[in-house]
């Protein structure tokens, strides 16, 4: 195992360049890990809407009443009341509806008329549905308590407020519901696509520069041993490495976030992870056959980390990526890593439905790896059949 061993003491040199990038990755995430559990006490806060409410009626008891719930629920804002003023209101987003009383309408309400609000709103704002969901409340309950004979319009008014502020506990079930929000975990693996290929570029380039050097060549050729033995104690030392790779990185990724030690959600973020080094392995190789040059090589380490990274989704949500960026994305394994860990982020149901389209992308990701490593061999089968040729 001499070519084995002296795969470790190279990389040992290398050494100080990549802890460089493990100590930046681990200041990065713990930052980011941090603000993000800060910030991630309440997954839902309710808000309300700003709207105006415009009265041309009298104020009735009605009316009154029908203000008082739309303060409790929403947040009236007073604007001016022309025309320009409530075009004004809704262009600048100081309200996104504005709902008009017209003159009568309580009266036309009692006679068992079904008079008309008229509202402007802000097109397309999802907070219109709510308003409309509170005014339909509040008046169709109203229809239903009116037909009594003789209701006071108090009492009225009383049954409505009454049947409104009855509340539903409602229960969510499902077959495994997640017990933890995995947002940590998602961005602490998404990250590791710049960690990961940065390191394994770098380290293997260095070390295979190093065994490509051409002196180094002809004195392997005239040593006992096989060019196939030594190819394989390299591989091994690749492999080596990348496997200690993955288990400091898994075990930093337990101390950032403990309370998910080896659940199912973990086990499936660390198979994506393995799955995807695989395929970094194959990438830093590829680099290694090309490059002869150590700072050409420091480099390239930076444009495939710091490339992939962006496209992928890696430093900018994918949601915020034009479409464009994310056809050509497809075309890189980053992507169906990135991709591959927002559904194992938010899986909550662990069926082969489920797992499906999980397993799709770590097929995707093999095909990748396998498809890079065909590249490689046949590059360094012709770059040893060229040391060979011009052996003295």
């Amino acid at each position: 195992m001499r070519v084995y061993k002296l795969y470790f003491k190279l990389l040992k040199r290398a050494l100080p360049t990549l802890l460089v990038y493990i100590v930046i990755f681990l200041a990065m995430t713990l930052l980011f890990t941090t603000n993000m559990q800060e910030t991630n006490g309440s997954i839902f806060e309710e808000s309300k809407v700003r709207m105006a409410l415009i009265n041309h009626d009298e104020e009735s008891i009605l009316l009154q009443a029908f203000k008082s719930y739309l303060e409790e629920n929403s947040e009236l804002v007073e604007i001016e009341e022309s025309k320009e003023g409530m075009q004004d209101a809704l262009f600048f987003r100081d309200v996104t509806y504005i709902l008009t009383i017209p003159q009568g309408f309580t009266k036309d309400f009692f006679q068992g008329k079904d008079p008309v609000l008229e509202k402007y709103t802000v097109p397309d704002s999802a907070a219109n549905h709510t308003v409309d969901l509170m005014v339909n409340n509040y008046f169709n309950t109203g229809k239903i308590y009116r037909n009594i004979e003789n209701i006071r319009e108090k009492e009225l008014v009383e049954k409505i407020i009454q049947d409104l502020d009855v509340q539903v506990k409602v229960d969510l079930y499902s077959v495994e519901a997640k017990a933890v929000d995995n947002t940590p975990q998602i961005f602490y693996y998404n990250y590791l696509v710049y960690a990961m290929l940065s390191i394994l570029i770098l380290g293997m380039s260095s070390i295979m520069i190093s065994f490509a050097d051409l002196d180094i060549k002809r004195r392997n050729f005239a040593s006992p041993l096989s060019l196939y033995r030594i190819q394989s104690e390299q591989i091994l030392g690749h492999l080596t490495f990348a496997s200690l790779c993955v288990l400091l990185f898994v075990a930093l990724g337990f101390i950032v976030n403990p309370s998910s030690f080896f659940d199912k959600t973990s086990l499936l973020f660390i198979l994506n992870f393995i799955v995807f080094t695989i395929t970094a392995l194959c990438i830093a190789y590829l680099v290694g056959s090309l490059t002869m040059n150590r700072e050409v090589t420091n480099g390239i380490a930076n444009i495939v980390g710091l490339g992939l990274s962006f496209v992928s989704g890696v430093f900018v949500p994918m949601e915020l990526l034009g479409e464009t960026t994310l056809k050509i994305a497809r075309f890189t394994p980053a992507y169906w890593y990135t991709s591959n860990n927002s559904i194992i982020g938010n899986l909550t149901n662990f069926t082969w439905e489920h797992l499906s389209p999980i397993y799709s992308n770590l097929l995707i990701q093999l095909g990748f790896a396998l498809a890079l490593l065909t590249i490689s061999l046949v590059i360094n089968k012709k770059s040893s059949q060229a040391a060979s040729a011009r052996k003295p």
